[in-house]
């Protein structure tokens, strides 16, 4: 095996190794920690929670769903539905019944939810617009439930896709070195 070959060869296992950490340096923090904190997010007892009084209104974030907005005089507080940091803020559709709440005084129950290293949210537990309650302390512990099994095990399922891929790759490319360095018997 000549010189050259052999530094190539050492280049691409160190490659490699320098490609599988920022694989994990990414996956970790991009994936895993933010699904770790949505994995460890306890929403507190209803009487534990803030509460606040103002006019209601929403703010469309996209995708037809969006934020709410509880207004106090000049002041505009923001409170969401969404549990985890990759998720859209699924408060309400913009239908109909979400304009018929507009203008209406409004109560909110909610906590500060840590998402990330940095980043929280005004996340939102009980919505009472007009003394009518929209959305209750019991919705909100099974959407915050159903989110954290989904984003911890799906983040677990991705890894395992991620890892198995790049043993598949890795496999393919030593097969492709292997036969390049046969020689010919002809």
């Amino acid at each position: 095996m000549d010189n050259k070959f052999k530094t190539t060869i050492d280049w691409l296992k160190s490659e490699r190794i320098k490609n599988r950490l920022i694989f994990s340096v990414m996956y970790i923090l991009l994936i895993f920690i933010p699904a770790c904190y949505t994995f460890f997010n306890k929403i507190p007892p209803l009487e534990d929670l803030q509460v606040t009084t103002g006019v209601f209104s929403y703010k469309n974030t996209g995708a037809k769903l969006g934020k709410i907005i509880i207004l106090n005089g000049d002041a505009a507080n923001y409170y969401t539905c969404r549990r985890t940091l990759i998720n859209k803020h699924e408060c309400y559709h913009f239908d109909a019944k979400l304009h018929s709440m507009v203008g209406k005084t409004t109560q909110i129950w909610w906590y500060e939810q840590n998402l990330y290293f940095w980043y929280s949210q005004r996340s939102l537990v009980r919505l009472v617009v007009d003394g009518r309650e929209e959305y209750n302390y019991k919705m909100a512990v099974s959407d915050n439930e159903r989110a954290k099994n989904y984003d911890f095990y799906s983040s677990i399922v991705l890894l395992a896709i991620c890892v198995a891929l790049c043993v598949l790759l890795e496999r393919i490319d030593k097969h492709q070195t292997q036969t390049k360095e046969e020689p010919n018997h002809e």
